[in-house]
C-alpha cells in the first residue's frame, strides 16, 4: 500500500561536515565526501571539534541539506545570507553517532506581562535514553535553533571561539524532580470580543 507523496521541502538535513575524515573514509563514504570538500576542515581532524575547522577561512562544522526546489548543500551562515531563508520546518539532526528530528514549535508573540518574552521553542526528538545537550550532539542542537532564530549569532566565518566555551545549551533538570506549577483556567472570551 502506497500513502501519500512526502513533500521533501518540509524536511532538511544538518549535519557534520566529514571532510577533516577523509583519510579514514573507503569507498563508496570517500566518493560521498567530495561534496563536503568545499566546506573545508583539517585533514585528519575530528568532525565534532570545533578546532578542526578555520572559520576565518570560511570552513563550516555543520552542512544544512535542503531537497527542494532541488537538492543543495549550504552552511548555515550561507542559509541564513539568503534573501528568503528557507529553513525547512523539520529537521533531522546528526548528533555525531545518532540521529534526532528537531521542529520549531510556536511564534514569536512579544512579550508577556511580567516580562517573560514568548518566544518559539526547539522541540528535539530523541528516540533514545540519551541526552545530548553536551559535547558535539550539543553544538548541532544549539546550530539547529540558530537556523530557525535568525536574529540569533552562529559560528560564522567571522566569528571566534575561545578555547574552553561550551555552547549555550543548559542541561535540563530531571524530569522527577519538577513539580508542576499551578495554571489558572484559561478565561472564556466575552460576547462582545467574539463580536457577538
Amino acid at each position: 500500500m502506497e500513502g501519500p507523496p512526502i513533500d521533501l521541502s518540509l524536511i532538511g538535513f544538518l549535519r557534520f561536515n566529514e571532510w577533516p575524515e577523509r583519510n579514514s573514509a573507503k569507498h563508496e563514504e570517500l566518493a560521498r565526501l567530495e561534496e563536503m570538500r568545499r566546506f573545508g576542515g583539517k585533514s585528519g581532524g575530528d568532525k565534532g571539534l570545533l578546532e578542526s575547522f578555520d572559520r576565518g577561512r570560511g570552513e563550516s562544522m555543520f552542512v544544512l541539506e535542503r531537497f527542494r526546489p532541488v537538492r543543495s548543500l549550504a552552511t548555515p551562515w550561507e542559509v541564513q545570507a539568503e534573501a528568503n531563508a528557507a529553513v525547512p520546518p523539520i529537521l533531522v539532526l546528526d548528533l555525531n553517532g545518532h540521529f534526532a528530528v528537531a521542529a520549531m514549535v510556536g511564534e514569536h508573540r512579544g512579550f508577556a506581562p511580567g516580562g517573560l518574552e514568548q518566544a518559539p521553542a526547539l522541540a528535539i526528538f530523541n528516540t533514545t535514553d540519551g541526552a545530548y545537550l553536551s559535547g558535539s550532539a550539543a553544538l548541532c542542537v544549539s546550530q539547529a535553533f540558530d537556523l530557525y532564530h535568525h536574529e540569533s549569532e552562529d559560528l560564522g566565518p567571522s566569528d571566534e571561539v575561545g578555547e574552553g566555551d561550551e555552547p549555550a545549551v543548559a542541561a535540563l533538570p530531571d524530569a522527577g524532580t519538577l513539580q508542576p506549577e499551578p495554571v489558572a483556567p484559561p478565561v472564556p472570551p466575552s460576547s462582545a470580543e467574539c463580536g457577538l
